[in-house]
């Protein structure tokens, strides 16, 4: 990775409580906004990065505002509830290297209204 698209702390401390980490967001980089990385395509469109952040260490807008001043393009915010629910307890992010495949689910209604992928 580029020093110009580094956050200068361990971003999710593992050491810490999620509720600690949701109000402690990586520092955001000065640049506002980063020129084009080497990129890749997605269903068919441009991608500025070659990959994306997951929901997992996502955890609030400023996590995500962080990532995207860093030049990713591709970010999966956290589930949005309507009730208040404890993290589950660590390990709740695990690092998974996959380079070869790649699952593309296509989402589709339930019974309920609900949309199931």
């Amino acid at each position: 990775m580029r020093s110009d698209r580094a956050i200068p702390q361990a971003a999710y401390r593992l050491d810490r409580s999620y509720v600690w980490n949701y109000g402690h967001a990586p520092a955001l980089p000065r640049i506002r906004r980063l020129p084009s990385g080497p990129g890749g395509r997605l269903f068919g469109h441009p991608l500025d990065s070659p990959l994306g952040i997951s929901a997992g260490p996502l955890l609030n807008s400023r996590w995500v505002e962080g990532y995207a001043r860093l030049g990713f393009d591709v970010l999966t915010y956290a589930t949005v509830r309507s009730v208040s629910r404890p993290a589950l307890p660590l390990p709740n992010i695990r690092h998974v290297e996959n380079q070869e495949r790649v699952a593309v689910v296509a989402r589709r209604p339930a019974a309920n209204g609900a949309t199931v992928a």
